[in-house]
């Protein structure tokens, strides 16, 4: 892991530590590795056999992991949504399609299975787990990273891809602490499938959203509400709520009674409202740069494309300071591209979100909705990849 501790290393040399084993780091470490590289991942636990979510991935993002022979299997083992229902209530009911004819501008992807073949592209030695920063010093020109078992060693760049709660971010950018959406998130599971196949559906209440879906989650909804504790998630209450905003039969093909739902794993949700990427040779990707609500699916994806801008500009020869200014310039455009599609700035402004707030984000998931499968947002669709 010692490596040489200016930032005018030659490429092949560049010392890259990435912190964080979600799907940001190491698709960092994949994309670097594939550029000529030879990163190191920590990582405080096993992320890869842990149990969670599953995500939708969007085509750019899709495009991307091709490059590193992951994206066939990624696609033959979860089904493209090919139908996406938005529901406002009993009757109204908006059904998207792809507009285009054979390409489908999403798959449902298994979060676990995504890490493991991304890192099944590393060499075991270059990912440490239990293996925990503690202190990040140095400028420009020299970076020095402890870890908790008191090893220092020097990088030339250190990538914060550790989500929300970024040790990174907070050991070198002058930001806030993640702030609260106002909203919980809960896992709900039922016995026997809920909703149609390669379908999401979701059915928006005046408390909150539910999501039946990826079909890759044949007995899973989940559940974002801003009328629970955020501070003390209790699962009865969110079970009750559950049970007494969504109807039987509001999912279709399920015909599952929401009494009979177990609802687990409830947690607040937090997010970064900040947009900045680096701080001299330090680097952010993923939720640790910035993240949109839970009613925003968006996160996973552009977390690949941040990988992928990364680690093209640090196999480009020059200083590594430079790299991380034209990372962070490119990730900005990108952010520009998306907006003048679908308007988000209201959507990770400051404060909790209420029930007004909800209704709101509603309408722009939707708008954002319509585009994607449209292929009309340039952030996400695969024939401008080359642009990102």
């Amino acid at each position: 892991m010692s490596g040489l501790s200016g930032s005018t290393s030659p490429t092949p040399d560049r010392q890259v530590l990435v912190v964080g084993g979600g799907i940001g780091g190491l698709a960092t470490a994949a994309f670097l590795r594939r550029n000529g590289l030879s990163p190191v991942v920590v990582t405080g636990g096993n992320d890869v056999s842990e149990t969670d979510r599953d995500v939708v991935l969007w085509n750019s993002a899709v495009v991307l992991l091709d490059e590193l022979d992951v994206a066939a299997d990624l696609v033959a083992s979860t089904p493209a949504i090919r139908w996406w229902h938005v529901r406002r209530d009993a009757d109204e009911v908006e059904r998207l399609t792809s507009a285009h004819d054979g390409q489908w501008p999403c798959v449902a992807v298994g979060r676990a299975h995504l890490r493991e073949l991304l890192r099944s592209r590393l060499p075991a030695d270059s990912v440490r787990l239990s293996k925990t920063p503690s202190r990040l010093e140095g400028a420009d020109d020299d970076l020095s990273v402890e870890f908790d078992d008191g090893v220092r060693e020097q990088f030339d760049v250190v990538v914060g891809a550790d989500g929300v709660r970024s040790w990174v971010r907070g050991a070198r950018f002058d930001t806030e602490s993640p702030a609260a959406w106002g909203t919980t998130s809960w896992d709900v599971h039922a016995d026997g499938r809920l909703g149609a196949p390669e379908t999401v559906t979701e059915l928006w209440t005046t408390e909150g959203l539910v999501v039946s879906g990826p079909p890759g989650t044949t007995s899973r909804l989940r559940f974002v509400t801003t009328a629970l504790s955020r501070e003390d998630p209790d699962p009865g209450a969110a079970a009750d709520l559950l049970s007494r905003t969504v109807p039987p039969g509001a999912f279709p093909g399920g015909g599952v009674d929401p009494s009979a739902l177990s609802v687990v794993d409830g947690r607040p949700d937090y997010g970064v409202r900040s947009d900045r990427w680096i701080a001299g040779r330090v680097a952010l990707v993923g939720d640790a740069a910035r993240s949109f609500p839970p009613t925003v699916p968006l996160d996973p994806s552009l977390a690949v494309e941040d990988a992928y801008v990364l680690a093209d500009e640090l196999a480009t020869p020059g200083t590594s300071f430079a790299a991380l200014e034209r990372y962070a310039h490119r990730r900005r455009g990108r952010r520009r591209a998306l907006e003048r599609c679908v308007p988000l700035a209201d959507a990770t402004a400051r404060g909790r979100l209420d029930a007004d707030g909800l209704a709101g984000l509603r309408d722009r998931r939707a708008a954002l909705l319509r585009s994607l499968f449209a292929g009309r947002v340039p952030a996400m669709a695969a024939d401008v990849v080359d642009r990102l």
